[in-house]
């Protein structure tokens, strides 16, 4: 019969194995993700992703991406566009980094470009032209473009058209 005191060891013997097995689980399960970007860096590639699964900043600013991406999505009158803007943004900005402060500024600047508008209804207006920012982000501008007010083509244009480039 065991007493008290080597009841008493036998629990804490437990109780420190128990402690271990739980350490050694959140170990081997959270060892791998210590950055957490939107992709697993375990299968990280390209010298970009390296760079992004190595600075913790840089794996925090790819999840804000991922999640304003994500957002943008859901507005479905620009789907078809934000989804062919990332891939560019990708490849022509994000791909063409070769170090983490070109990729911070590359992430903050397209996080930037994916929040959704806020609504002006009006940009800029006279008795000649005018430019609105609608809700959905596209500008639309009309009037008189005899001095290059309207920033395209010296055409007047009473109509108003859509002249959106994002």
């Amino acid at each position: 019969m065991k007493t008290g005191l080597q009841r008493k060891v036998s629990v804490a013997a437990m109780s420190a194995r128990l402690l271990c097995a739980i350490s050694a689980f959140f170990l081997l399960t959270f060892a791998g993700n210590l950055h957490a970007a939107s992709f697993d860096c375990s299968k990280a590639t390209s010298e970009v992703e390296k760079i992004i699964c190595g600075d913790d900043e840089l794996s925090k600013l790819d999840q804000a991406l991922n999640k304003a991406y994500l957002q943008a999505l859901k507005r479905t009158d620009m789907k078809k566009r934000t989804i062919e803007n990332q891939r560019l943004w990708l490849k022509n900005e994000r791909n063409a980094c070769k170090d983490a402060e070109c990729l911070k500024k590359a992430y903050q600047t397209r996080i930037t470009e994916l929040k959704p508008c806020r609504t002006i209804p009006r940009i800029s207006a006279n008795s000649a032209h005018g430019v609105v920012l609608a809700a959905n982000c596209t500008v639309w501008m009309w009037g008189f473009n005899n001095a290059g007010q309207l920033a395209r083509k010296p055409k007047s244009d009473l109509t108003p058209k859509n002249w959106s480039r994002f």
